[in-house]
Parts: structure tokens; C-alpha cells; sequence
């Protein structure tokens, strides 16, 4: 079994792919998303919803501090030897990416990522067609620039540790998804 990281430009289709990952595979992943967890937890109108909505709607990183702290939360109470971890929008910049690699090092998981390639104009198209109330075209271009910015070098730095399975996400969610049960069969992801 090896832990699988999921990177991509937002709208690459990450979230569906892992989604359809987890429909085929069930019980042998625990699933990470912190953008479903910060959407989640936006809608509350506490402190910590009022922070993240604030960041979200205006295309904003949250901070590698609250993020690492509710990965090595995740890691810690929720993963074991016997599920493989399927990471999506983790890690996103430099400091949650050594957050990972000395986490797995040190626990000595194996670890390959899947790359949904994507270019930038196809997902601002998609990301503004889904509709989300936090994808305006002003958060889209900052989120877009961001990701330009702070996970694509991060990406290009984790294939110095972990093998790197790189997708096309331009084809139809099927087609993607018949890449990626082929690349998870032909590489013994889960077995």
C-alpha cells in the first residue's frame, strides 16, 4: 500500500477523482481534504468560520500553521498501517510539504503522487462554470496565481522524495478516471 497525494491546479478535478477513488477502493484509504474541511467549517458563524470565509472569499491561503496543525491532527488520530492516506489540497506550500516528507520519512510510508495537469485557462473555465459562491473571477485569478505561485514549484520539489504520476485533466471525468484506475492497477497503488 502507498499513501497517494493528489496535486493540481483547482478545477484539475482532484476532489472528483478522489471521490471515485474512494468509491473503488472504500475502506483501504483515509481521505484528507483541508479545502473540504475549510468550507465546512466557513459556514459556522464562530471565530474560526468568520477567519476562514474571510480568507476563502478572498482567494487566500490559510495559514501553514492551521493547516499543519489539522494534518498532524488527521495523522495522528485518524491514520493507520492498515489504510493508505489519499491527500487532496495537502500540502499546498514549502512548509506543509516538509511537514509531509518528515512526517512519512519518519513513519516510513510510502508515498507517490498524481499530478492532474491542467492549464490555467481551462481551470478558471471550469471553476467559474461549477458556480461556488467563493469562485468569483477576482478569488479564481488569485487562487490560480497562488497556486502558480506556491505549489507548483512544491510539486516540482516533492518528486526529489516520491515518485510523481503526472495525468491529463483536460478529457471527460471518465476518461481521467479510467487513467487513474490504470495507473492504480499497473502500479499496485493499494496492494
Amino acid at each position: 500500500m502507498k499513501d497517494i497525494v493528489l496535486f493540481g491546479i483547482q478545477g484539475s478535478g482532484k476532489g472528483t477523482q478522489s471521490t471515485l477513488l474512494q468509491e473503488l477502493y472504500g475502506d483501504r484509504l483515509s481521505y484528507f481534504s483541508s479545502w473540504d474541511i475549510f468550507r465546512a467549517l466557513k459556514s459556522h458563524p464562530n471565530a474560526i468560520g468568520d477567519y476562514l470565509s474571510n480568507k476563502l472569499e478572498l482567494g487566500q491561503l490559510i495559514t501553514d500553521e492551521v493547516t499543519i496543525s489539522l494534518f498532524r491532527f488527521y495523522f495522528s488520530t485518524l491514520v493507520s498501517d492498515k489504510k493508505s492516506m489519499l491527500l487532496d489540497g495537502y500540502p499546498r506550500t514549502l512548509a506543509q510539504l516538509v511537514d509531509l516528507v518528515q512526517t512519512c520519512l519518519h513513519s516510513q510510508r510510502e508515498v507517490v503522487g498524481i499530478y492532474f495537469e491542467l492549464s490555467r485557462e481551462e481551470a478558471k473555465k471550469r471553476m467559474l462554470w461549477r458556480g461556488r459562491a467563493d469562485d468569483t473571477p477576482e478569488s479564481v485569478d488569485k487562487r490560480l496565481d497562488l497556486f502558480f505561485q506556491k505549489t507548483l514549484p512544491n510539486i516540482e520539489l516533492f518528486e526529489k522524495f516520491f515518485p510523481v504520476i503526472r495525468i491529463d485533466a483536460s478529457p471527460s471525468i471518465e476518461e481521467v478516471h479510467e487513467q487513474v484506475k490504470n495507473i492504480s492497477m499497473s502500479t499496485k497503488l493499494f496492494n
